[in-house]
């Protein structure tokens, strides 16, 4: 392996940590535009230790929709939903039964 292949390997190997990968996701969120790398990643790590300290992702999620700005209210739902499959997946159960949840709400 040439050195430009092992540096495109250990590039793409550093890509795809779950922190790159959190923040990847959201910047593709309006919400995102002007806020840092470090900032997104600080609230991903604040929702994971949420959940860690019991906190619901239905308490978090309300919370979110309580934002008044658009753009802000999607980011804030859009880091809950990243943050749990790439920061702390422990807690995908708890994703998968809220989602269902809110799936029967609606066709209820």
């Amino acid at each position: 392996m040439t050195s430009t292949n092992a540096d495109e390997v250990a590039t793409t190997t550093a890509a795809a940590t779950p922190e790159s990968r959190y923040v990847t996701a959201l910047r593709t969120l309006a919400g995102a535009k002007g806020k840092t790398d470090e900032e997104l990643l600080k609230i991903g790590n604040e929702i994971c230790t949420h959940l860690d300290n019991g906190k619901t992702i239905e308490d978090m999620a309300l919370a979110a929709q309580k934002i008044k700005d658009p753009a802000e209210r999607e980011l804030g739902a859009g880091q809950i939903a990243v943050a749990i499959p790439t920061l702390c997946p422990q807690h995908l159960p708890d994703l998968a039964r809220f989602v269902e949840e809110q799936k029967a709400q609606q066709t209820s």
